[in-house]
């Protein structure tokens, strides 16, 4: 799709033209720059060799739309910055990604928890854990997010590796206490952690019970859901199905073909089974995982 990037902006400039611009907007821009920024990783051994160097290359040319966005009057959002900043820490652009960071401020835009875990996984993948958790208590200091497991967790691994294992263990406790449970390789690897160094009396055995069961409840449910997509989307479709031809029944329709407004909401659990997303209405049952942190 890169490839054919360029072709598509032109596209929406030519068609901005025709019709007075209602086609190239801040969300049509920000889906090219999340196109051209959503490579790479967070992996230590991707930032220590040349396998980014196009990623690179497809940032640059993110980053050249924004300031084009910007020179046409576009407003950017919240979404247009996380897609840059996220594909600046993910090529060791932090320099970059703090500048945008800052532009967001002046401009009134607030971050949200996406904003700062893109930099929290940063920081702990160059092991300047510190930092990472300064941005969170930050986050949370500004009240610009909760803090969640998508945030606890690179600081917990990081700290485990650095072996700084008391700290990692009492993030563990400060992610319980906020009423998240940790991923299970998570908890593993701060256990074992603690084995390691003879502290695994910190963990009681009432909390170890609370994290197991919080793990064990999460799987189920998972597996419920995976269950319940491959095989119920189909009578859920013929469910709604029947539904909207009753409606169009007592209202007078034929078969109901004309009730367009009764459908698979992304709201509903039918929706979400059936891989509605959020800008769309009507149901898509196409075998996907359905839509629904990260």
């Amino acid at each position: 799709m890169g490839n054919n990037l360029k072709g598509l902006w032109d596209f929406l400039k030519e068609m901005s033209r025709i019709d007075n611009g209602s086609l190239v907007t801040t969300s049509s821009i920000t889906c090219l720059i999340k196109v051209l920024g959503e490579e790479g990783s967070y992996c230590k051994l991707s930032m220590q060799t040349g396998c980014r160097k196009a990623i690179r290359r497809r940032l640059y040319e993110a980053n050249h739309l924004f300031r084009e966005m910007l020179f046409k009057g576009f407003v950017p959002d919240v979404v247009t910055y996380n897609c840059l900043i996220d594909g600046c820490c993910k090529t060791n652009r932090i320099e970059r990604a703090l500048e945008l960071f800052e532009d967001m401020n002046k401009r009134n835009c607030v971050p949200n928890r996406i904003t700062y875990n893109s930099f929290i996984r940063y920081y702990c993948a160059v092991n300047e854990i510190d930092k990472g958790i300064e941005m969170m208590r930050r986050m949370q200091r500004m009240n610009h997010g909760v803090a969640t497991n998508s945030s606890y967790t690179p600081i917990i691994h990081a700290l485990c590796e650095a072996e700084r294992v008391l700290e990692a263990e009492g993030f563990l406790f400060e992610l319980i206490r906020g009423g998240s449970i940790p991923r299970e390789y998570t908890y593993k690897l701060v256990c074992d952690a603690l084995n390691l160094v003879g502290a695994a009396n910190l963990i009681d055995d009432e909390m170890h019970k609370r994290i197991r069961d919080g793990i064990g409840s999460r799987c189920r449910q998972q597996g419920w859901w995976r269950k319940f997509s491959n095989q119920g989307k189909l009578f859920i479709l013929n469910h709604v199905k029947q539904s909207r031809q009753e409606v169009g029944r007592l209202l007078g329709h034929s078969g109901g073909a004309t009730i367009t407004a009764v459908g698979v909401n992304s709201g509903t659990t039918a929706g979400r089974a059936c891989g509605a997303d959020s800008n769309n209405s009507k149901g898509g049952c196409s075998g996907g995982s359905g839509g629904g942190y990260h």
